[in-house]
């Protein structure tokens, strides 16, 4: 439903993008995607952050 996320302050996020992001975070945590499916988009949002900044972290202790 494209009017929740234009309600939700989410600009052009679509039910299918919100989709692929959570098996891309499912597949990186090893987290099912029912679980991450039934989270709201901000909760999701909050993740997909933490996700991208412990990342970074390791890719900078890699080049190290």
């Amino acid at each position: 439903d494209r009017g929740f996320s234009l309600r939700r302050g989410w600009g052009q996020l679509t039910p299918a993008v919100i989709r692929k992001a959570c098996v891309s975070m499912s597949f990186t945590l090893r987290t099912g995607l029912d679980y991450l499916m039934a989270l709201s988009v901000d909760e999701l949002n909050d993740i997909a952050t933490d996700v991208v900044n412990i990342m970074e972290e390791v890719e900078k202790r890699g080049q190290k």
